[in-house]
Order: C-alpha cells, then structure tokens, then sequence
C-alpha cells in the first residue's frame, strides 16, 4: 500500500472551496488533460454520500480504463472521501479535507492510499515508473487547482 499526503493553500473561503470540489463538472477542470479524462456523471451534480460516479482515463496512452468511484464518507464544508470500487487500481482511496484558517483562506489537504495491481510486477512498476506518474498528475492537478482560483 502506498500514501501520498498532499497540503495546498487556497485562496478562496471555506464556501467557495466546498461548492467547487464537490460539483462533479470540477472533475475534468482540475485533471491533468495527459489522461484524456472522460467523465460519465452529469455536470452540475453535487457529491452526496453514496454516491457513485464513472469516468474513462488513460492512465497509459491510449488505453482508456474504466474507472468507477463511490463517495463513502462527507461530512459538509469538512472532508470527503471517493473510493474505487472498479478500475485500475486494486485499492484506491482519496480523502479530500479542508480546514478555512483566520485569514479565510483554506488549507485543503489530500490524502491518497492506492496499490496497484499485480502482485511483485504491480510492485515493480510502481517502482519503475508509476510512483512518480502518480505524483506529476497529482502536482499537475494542484496547479490548475490554483490557476483555476488565481487572479487572470
């Protein structure tokens, strides 16, 4: 099992934070355009517990997974977390925290625990090459997360 723990400040308020993270249509804007995402949950739809959303990536060039998540826990204007319940990974969990701090930003912090599939070959891509494909699409993710709320 693997656990990447990533802490971004955002300036916007808790509010603006809350409403844009779980408005599923935020999906494709905040991904990294590298895994051609394709989102299969009508926009404009909010998170909810027990939620289930489906989306098509390619992880690999031009080989499109399905990829099938179920919002497991929210508690409002605090924390979510999506889970995979089918799709490329043999484990995926990603809570999603915030916490507004005094000045009325928000300190947002992502905790993903993931293993990939395969056994010692999983084990050895993960080495290889995942570990840090899986880290540049979460940094690409963090800066159009702040592009997206950056002055233009």
């Amino acid at each position: 099992m693997h656990t990447i723990t990533r802490k971004l400040h955002l300036p916007i308020s808790l509010t603006t934070a809350w409403k844009f993270f779980t408005d599923v249509s935020n999906i494709e804007q905040i991904t990294s355009p590298k895994i051609n995402l394709n989102l299969h949950t009508p926009h404009g739809t909010y998170l909810y517990p027990g939620m289930l959303f489906h989306i098509i990536v390619e992880l690999i060039p031009f080989v499109p997974l399905r990829w099938t998540s179920v919002v497991s826990h929210m508690k409002t204007n605090q924390s979510f977390i999506d889970q995979q319940i089918a799709g490329p990974f043999t484990f995926w969990h990603h809570e999603h925290h915030f916490q507004s701090k005094p000045d009325g930003s928000v300190l947002m912090t992502d905790i993903i625990s993931y293993q990939l599939p395969g056994g010692p070959a999983g084990r050895a891509a993960h080495s290889l090459f995942a570990a840090k494909q899986i880290e540049r699409f979460i940094e690409e993710r963090e800066a159009n997360i702040l592009f997206h709320f950056s002055p233009h």
